[in-house]
């Protein structure tokens, strides 16, 4: 299925996607079994039963959750009408699970590929070889510098950089990426047409121009601390491998971290800290776990690509992780700045609908 699907098409996506317990896991294993979430709507208890039952990660009551949220499908009728109007009028894409033209490194992260994912860009941008960058929104210059001669190096080696357009080390790479005429992909945690932070609208606009911007969340969705963390995980699934530049251990950056253990994806660091230890404690703490290879000025590319190579995943690198006891701070700000409100009321109701807060920093 390429193109915008229809309406009713896309209103069965976005009502699997969002019936409890169903997480990509399990959304793949009914897409597989049933073909489209419009059969998998039409599906007797006794089958969704049998096609989720060999799978012992997906919830037993998964498919007791989907019979019960049958009847909400109606109502996403006319968000996803809404939502194609939106994606055409800023020139984005709704693309599924069932169209060739998502992203296929994405794809591949067969757990955690997002069923329904919004873009914005230009979907070549979204190249063979992608490294994620990221880290803290408070760096330190040489973490800084550092993030951007690693993040030129890479583009000139043929890397897509990923990562989530925040302040810091997210930016610093995305904008040192772009200045070499490097591949951008942006994760958002907020609709891809919603420029955030506002700080970074410019380089948000280059991305648009140059890059791709993407977000499992519908278009005119706020940010929201949930959300933002909820974005970590595509990060990693996008990238083949991870390096966290400089975080302490309260950071956002180390809930990427850990999503990188979760998947099996090579993971690095750079510990930082320079004349503030406290900036690098989470990236020192990953490196002292072995959970994190160390990178340091100078190795960048080499020094990751020999690790990529020989990667084998920590043995309980999860549990061990568990064991930091690191508890992440809330992610972005928790209100956003006061501002006329730009999405017509009729869509601020559907998105409400849905259970997502509108936001006033749209572009489009």
């Amino acid at each position: 299925m390429d193109g915008l699907p229809t309406s009713a098409e896309l209103a069965a996506w976005y009502w699997l996607a969002k019936v409890k317990g169903v997480g990509p896991a399990a959304f793949r294993v009914l897409i597989e079994n049933f073909g489209n979430p419009a059969s998998v709507h039409s599906a007797g208890i006794d089958d969704l039963r049998a096609a989720l039952a060999p799978h012992r990660s997906i919830r037993t009551n998964a498919a007791e959750a989907i019979e019960a949220d049958k009847r909400q499908l109606h109502g996403f009728e006319g968000f996803a009408e809404r939502q194609l109007h939106l994606a055409d009028a800023c020139g984005g894409l709704i693309l599924t699970l069932a169209d060739s033209r998502y992203p296929r490194g994405l794809l591949a992260a067969r757990s955690f590929a997002p069923p329904v994912l919004h873009v914005l860009g230009r979907l070549d941008a979204f190249g063979p070889k992608r490294l994620a960058i990221v880290g803290t929104r408070g760096p330190s210059d040489v973490s800084v510098r550092w993030s951007k001669e690693l993040a030129r190096d890479a583009a000139a080696a043929g890397y897509t950089i990923v990562s989530g357009l925040a302040l810091g080390i997210d930016a610093a790479s995305h904008a040192a990426a772009l200045d070499a005429g490097g591949s951008i992909v942006a994760v958002l945690g907020c609709g891809v047409d919603v420029a955030y932070p506002p700080e970074n609208r410019k380089l948000y606009r280059r991305i648009v121009e140059s890059g791709l911007i993407v977000s499992e969340f519908p278009f005119g969705v706020s940010p929201s601390g949930d959300l933002l963390r909820k974005r970590k995980k595509v990060i990693v699934a996008s990238a083949d491998a991870v390096v966290v530049a400089e975080c302490p251990v309260t950071s956002g950056a180390m809930i990427a971290a850990r999503a990188a253990i979760q998947q099996n994806k090579p993971l690095f660091a750079f510990a930082g800290g320079q004349g503030d230890p406290s900036r690098g404690s989470g990236t020192a703490l990953l490196i002292e776990a072995g959970l994190a290879a160390p990178l340091e000025p100078g190795g960048g590319i080499p020094a990751a690509e020999q690790g990529i190579a020989r990667f084998a995943p920590p043995v309980g690198g999860d549990r061990r992780f568990a064991a930091l006891s690191v508890r992440p701070a809330p992610a972005g700000r928790g209100t956003e700045p006061s501002a006329p409100r730009l999405l017509p009321a009729r869509r601020e109701r559907s998105l409400h609908s849905q259970g997502y807060r509108t936001s006033s920093l749209r572009m489009t």
